[in-house]
């Protein structure tokens, strides 16, 4: 029961080397025509009964493994595992840090009933799960497909990108505050913010008109998947100072597309993102000061530019995928005794 936007890509493969089904709790209406998708009758995802029913078809479907996520799936686990105890539970996790007091205490609870823990970074283990607790612990890949475009080369100019949720966990005030420091020192450059609103929107339409940044800072609203091509073709850089992050895959999805990432080492972030190699590293987010001319000048040296964007984009393409990473994983985990 996985419901961030990488378990989707898995149920839409066209090949598997595993089985796979996507149980969703959540407001949104069964799709009987993908047998790779179950979704609840219910319109809310806090409904007990929308809970139960996703208990009810997990037993009937008796599978070798279940992988749960977000935290309101694991009542549901931990149900199934005291139910069918020979199910292996899986308890996957994508940030180095709880959101709220139920996150945390359901994380908590279902360490003690789970088989394995896998998730999205070294990083997320290490400050989530105890190395004292005697589970299997994996790093899963989070790369959801092969680089979707060819290498291309974009017009070299100050241009910067960033797409996720505006929430304070991504740094955007800190983007913007960097953006800032360039205008000022004479650069015209220009800073594209895709994403829904979590909870920073106002905030940040303040901090841009308190800056003055009102033609060069735009929130662009929601974006679609297929729509990423296009926005990274007309832009150079991608910009997501983040607070804490696990994998980072909008990271990822901005190097697949040849666009030079300039970002915090936070989470597995550090581990891809090699300064002078293939990105940018902000040593100090709030007073980036030394960053920002880093970046100057290498908007002086298009030679430069272009190295970093061939490597940023080559690192992922023969990287292997999430996909493929489960089913691995699942193999693995079931074949022990």
């Amino acid at each position: 029961m996985v419901l961030e936007s990488a378990a989707r890509s898995m149920r839409d493969a066209t090949q598997l080397q595993c089985k796979f089904k996507l149980i969703f709790i959540e407001n949104t209406r069964p799709d009987s025509s993908n047998d790779g998708k179950l979704a609840s009758f219910f319109r809310s995802e806090n409904n007990p009964f929308a809970h139960f029913q996703a208990l009810r078809r997990i037993i009937n479907y008796k599978p070798d493994l279940l992988i749960c996520s977000l935290w309101r799936s694991v009542l549901v686990g931990i149900s199934v595992k005291l139910i069918r105890p020979r199910i292996k539970l899986v308890f996957f996790l994508h940030l180095p840090t709880t959101t709220h007091l139920f996150d945390q205490l359901f994380s908590k609870i279902m360490l003690s009933f789970c088989d394995a823990v896998w998730a999205d970074s070294a990083a997320t283990i290490s400050s989530r799960v105890s190395s004292k607790k005697r589970l299997v612990k994996r790093v899963i890949s989070f790369v959801t497909s092969s680089n979707p475009v060819d290498m291309k080369q974009n017009e070299f100019a100050p241009r910067f990108v960033f797409w996720g949720r505006l929430h304070h966990q991504k740094g955007i005030d800190r983007a913007i505050n960097f953006i800032r420091l360039l205008v000022e020192k004479g650069h015209s450059a220009s800073f594209e913010i895709w994403g829904p609103d979590g909870g920073e929107k106002d905030k940040l339409i303040a901090q841009i008109n308190d800056a003055g940044l009102e033609n060069v800072v735009a929130l662009k609203g929601a974006v679609n998947q297929g729509d990423l091509n296009q926005i990274a073709e007309v832009n150079c850089f991608y910009l997501q100072l983040s607070r804490n992050e696990g994998m980072a895959m909008s990271v990822v999805e901005a190097m697949q597309r040849s666009l030079v990432p300039i970002v915090t080492s936070v989470g597995e972030m550090g581990t891809y993102c090699k300064q002078d190699q293939n990105a940018v590293l902000i040593d100090d987010p709030d007073n980036p000061i030394e960053s920002a001319n880093r970046v100057i000048s290498l908007l002086k040296n298009e030679f430069k530019y272009r190295q970093l964007q061939n490597s940023a984009y080559d690192h992922w393409v023969k990287h292997k995928l999430y996909k493929d990473d489960i089913c691995a994983a699942a193999s693995e985990l079931c074949g022990r005794s």
